[in-house]
């Protein structure tokens, strides 16, 4: 996987494809709220030149939307808010962001959600976002890796446990 480091963040590409991006400011996400966290996410990717600036509304709008369909939250404290067809990605992306106190979310189980991956793709990669979608709901099952992420310590600790979780 190639990485390099880009404004206080690690990225690169894994063996799905998926241009998953970890940002220091999102490790200590401070929203309150899904919208917020949502933007937070958005603007993380608007950072690392994944998203052009002029189109952040545009794509907070369609993934709320998504989630006015019903909640991504999908339980033990992680969500994966999306949009399988962004008119604002040519390629597939994802954030990473945790939040330590918890935001509420509507999340299956009622909880807080701590844990977010947002996923942005043009709408041609549709099965490669369903399989991503698969996988990161299969390892959000797995309540110690999503301790270890909880407790991860710092970017590099993060990115390593999510090639690891997939290479699974």
């Amino acid at each position: 996987m190639g990485e390099g480091a880009a404004e206080g963040g690690q990225e690169g590409t894994d063996s799905m494809g998926l241009d998953v991006v970890v940002d220091e400011a999102l490790l200590s996400m401070t929203a309150t709220t899904k919208d917020g966290a949502i933007r937070d996410l958005v603007q993380a990717l608007t950072r690392h030149g994944r998203v052009r600036k002029d189109g952040v509304e545009e794509v907070v709008e369609g993934v709320l939307r998504r989630e006015s369909r019903g909640s991504t939250g999908i339980g033990n404290g992680l969500a994966v808010p999306h949009d399988k067809a962004c008119p604002r990605v040519d390629q597939f992306v994802g954030v990473f962001g945790r939040s330590v106190e918890g935001i509420p979310y509507g999340s299956v189980d009622g909880e807080p959600v701590h844990l977010f991956f947002l996923l942005l793709s043009p709408g041609t990669l549709k099965d490669q976002h369903l399989d991503a979608l698969k996988a990161i709901a299969g390892i959000g099952r797995d309540e110690n890796f999503c301790r270890y992420l909880r407790e991860a310590q710092g970017v590099r600790e993060v990115k390593d446990l999510i090639q690891e979780a997939q290479r699974r």
